[in-house]
């Protein structure tokens, strides 16, 4: 009987150690680390450099091996998350707030968790009713919170976004973009694909399923392109006036089902209207006729304009309007096809004179818009764009819109092309359908109506109204399906997005509270959080059989330690999240800085001098007294 050779690497049951190990990296990647050198943390290394920095220079190797690997980034994610919860679960452990609470932590049992979760089916459950499993509680977030990437430091988030609604006031508008990745020439040639971005050939973007495939074995690449397309959008577009002038904004970045990011972002309109100002305002109709003309401006909820069914003569006068033939779709493809033919170099070498998008004038007594009319399209620019070329005798019903790049201001007939570019954006991209999404909440055994969450289909409105007494906004709107668009801003993302203007009104505050909510919310429940404590206690008790030499201290530190080590292994992360987090790009922006407040060295600060007047007036007393008496 023939035997073959087996070779057997063999485990030991004592775990590696993960601090300053050079070897750990090289045995889990040798074909990563082909010659057994260059691995992070190497003493012999006579510069040091820290793992972090190391990581991403490993990561932008040109030939892309660690990028592509299917399991580094998250590996060497998760060494630089338990290292942050350990050092910080070691701090905390200093400080004489916690040491008072040790005792009460580490006399927790799983008996404790099962009446927690027995009383929270009841909906008995209150913050008081377990002030140490409280306490085990906030010692876990105080540590999360410190923790890149994980979904307690995303909940801090929700803090800074109250703070600057207190500085700032409410936000005007929310915003989302949903940037096409497997689409983007840019995003291709991020991930290494030969494309030349000054002169694409359509043929070159391969098929749909080979560009997805690029994409998602490219994480780094695909987190590059949402950090600049995004920061590019936010400093040349939001900034630069396309919504009006702003004074702030805040976005948060989240994965959606296959991996990719998008961006949820507030926007604060630069005015000092204070909502009961909006409210008094709102009765004027004059207001009312220029809020409605800004607000149909910026936000598009039907493709008439661009279609030529409704299309403005002369922006200066409001509600003057022709109704010129429809784009029929030939046309729509005839326009598409004249896009940056090679006859076109002589009409893009001057792009000095490309005016960039004009700043929306703000006036004291309403917010001023300007509705750009056919004849201003082609002074108003994107961003500028080198000459592309496409294959004109191509068939472009079968191209996909988001793969065309937008059409360059600077070209012959860029009104009729940047007109058919937006139908084809909107019309494959920005219509509804229904999926099993919209119906996540209904539940037929409890007799609920079955309807989209998405308000879709929406009610047709011929004429855009404000109601002065409710301040109620109802936007006008010729097709129930299609999702609110700006035109600008999705012909940049070349995607789906979404746009809504935020009233002052009685809902505003629901909306800013659901807005805050969604943004910043986790991936386990009440009850998993719990369950997933109980376990870690069980286990650790277990491990206290057998060894009972240690503090209260030490024995809580451990818990706190072990419970948001178990709840963070639950935490579900894309692989563009974890690049984008290991390449230093953060998950959200904003256009202001943040400064922590520590309340609890505040408080201790203002005991103590407290403490050290009563002593000296006690003092001051008590020497007054003397004086009496002598």
């Amino acid at each position: 009987m023939d035997t073959e050779s087996i070779y057997v690497i063999p485990h030991s049951s004592k775990p590696v150690n993960e601090y300053f190990n050079p070897k750990l990296l090289l045995g889990l990647y040798p074909t990563l680390f082909c010659y057994g050198y260059g691995s992070p943390e190497d003493k012999s290394r006579p510069v040091e450099i820290k793992l972090r920095e190391h990581i991403r220079y490993l990561l932008s190797y040109s030939d892309r091996r660690f990028e592509t690997n299917h399991s580094f980034i998250f590996v060497v994610f998760n060494l630089l998350q338990r290292r942050d919860a350990c050092f910080h679960a070691q701090l905390i452990a200093t400080k004489p707030y916690f040491q008072a609470s040790a005792q009460e932590i580490q006399s927790l049992n799983s008996n404790d968790i099962e009446m927690a979760l027995n009383k929270s089916a009841k909906t008995t459950c209150s913050s008081t009713s377990n002030v140490s499993l409280n306490k085990l509680l906030n010692h876990i977030k105080t540590i999360g919170g410190r923790v890149m990437g994980s979904a307690y430091s995303r909940t801090a988030l929700r803090t800074r976004i109250h703070a600057l609604i207190y500085n700032q006031g409410l936000p005007s508008i929310f915003l989302t973009l949903n940037p096409a990745d497997i689409h983007s020439p840019v995003a291709l040639y991020f991930a290494g694909a030969k494309l030349d971005l000054d002169n694409i050939q359509i043929e070159q973007l391969m098929t749909t399923y080979k560009r997805a495939e690029i994409i998602a074995s490219h994480p780094v690449a695909i987190a590059k392109f949402f950090h600049l397309l995004i920061t590019n959008i936010l400093d040349t577009m939001i900034v630069g006036g396309v919504l009006g002038p702003i004074k702030a904004y805040f976005g948060t970045v989240e994965n959606q089902g296959r991996g990719s990011l998008h961006l949820h972002l507030l926007i604060w309109l630069d005015h000092d209207f204070k909502p009961s100002d909006l409210k008094e305002k709102i009765q004027n109709g004059d207001f009312r006729e220029k809020l409605k003309a800004y607000l149909e401006d910026i936000i598009k909820e039907d493709l008439d304009e661009f279609k030529g069914k409704r299309t403005f003569e002369n922006s200066d006068i409001l509600g003057v309007y022709v109704t010129p033939s429809r784009l029929s779709r030939d046309d729509i493809y005839s326009a598409l096809k004249t896009i940056d033919l090679s006859g076109l170099e002589q009409d893009t070498c001057n792009f000095g004179n490309i005016r960039s998008t004009p700043m929306k004038q703000q006036s004291s007594s309403s917010i001023s818009f300007a509705t750009p009319s056919p004849k201003r399209y082609s002074e108003t620019t994107l961003y500028a764009q080198p000459n592309y070329a496409t294959n004109a005798s191509r068939n472009e019903s079968k191209i996909i819109p988001a793969c065309l790049p937008t059409p360059n201001p600077s070209s012959p007939n860029f009104a009729s092309r940047f007109r058919a570019d937006i139908v084809q954006l909107v019309e494959s991209n920005n219509i509804h359908k229904h999926s099993d999404t919209c119906y996540k909440y209904w539940n037929s055994n409890r007799g609920d109506k079955k309807t989209c969450r998405m308000r879709m289909p929406r009610k047709l409105v011929s004429n855009s109204t404000i109601d002065p007494a409710t301040g109620n906004i109802c936007m006008r709107r010729s097709d129930p399906w299609i999702n609110n668009f700006n035109e600008y801003l999705i012909a940049a993302c070349r995607s789906n997005m979404d746009i809504k203007f935020i009233w002052s009104g009685s809902d505003a505050k629901a909306l800013v509270y659901y807005i805050t909510d969604y943004v910043t919310k986790t991936n386990l429940s009440f009850h998993d959080t719990f369950s997933l404590v109980q376990k870690s206690i069980t286990s650790l008790q277990n491990l206290r059989n057998q060894t009972n030499n240690e503090s209260a201290i030490e024995k809580s530190r451990k818990l706190v330690l072990r419970c948001y080590n178990m709840l963070a292994s639950q935490q579900e992360l894309s692989g563009v999240q974890v690049a984008s987090y290991l390449m230093n790009w953060d998950d959200h922006y904003t256009t202001h800085r943040f400064q922590g407040l520590f309340l609890i060295q505040t408080e201790r600060f203002l005991q103590t001098q407290l403490n050290e007047t009563r002593v000296q007036q006690k003092s001051e007393i008590a020497a007054q007294g003397e004086y009496i008496n002598l």
